[in-house]
């Protein structure tokens, strides 16, 4: 690194440097709980999976694609 970072954290008050701290803390938990649930996984899949068509037909066709198949019983595991 070039010590940039270590100047501007030195010119930081100590207990302003913690609730930064907190709430990153408390940000990346609650990214973390909202990617683990049902939302957060239909979410990822939406984006990941956009060209997936809702045609009973196509939804077939890629279901039955190992890689797809995988990725659905991960999901399935997830949601309980």
């Amino acid at each position: 690194m070039n010590g940039i970072w270590e100047g501007v954290v030195k010119s930081i008050p100590q207990e302003e440097q913690d609730e930064v701290w907190g709430n990153v803390l408390t940000l990346a938990r609650e990214v973390t709980e909202y990617n683990h649930s049902a939302l957060g996984i239909v979410k990822s899949l939406v984006s990941d999976y956009g060209d997936m068509e809702l045609d009973a037909e196509n939804i077939r066709a890629k279901i039955a694609d190992p890689k797809n198949l995988e990725l659905l019983k991960g999901i399935m595991d997830k949601m309980g």
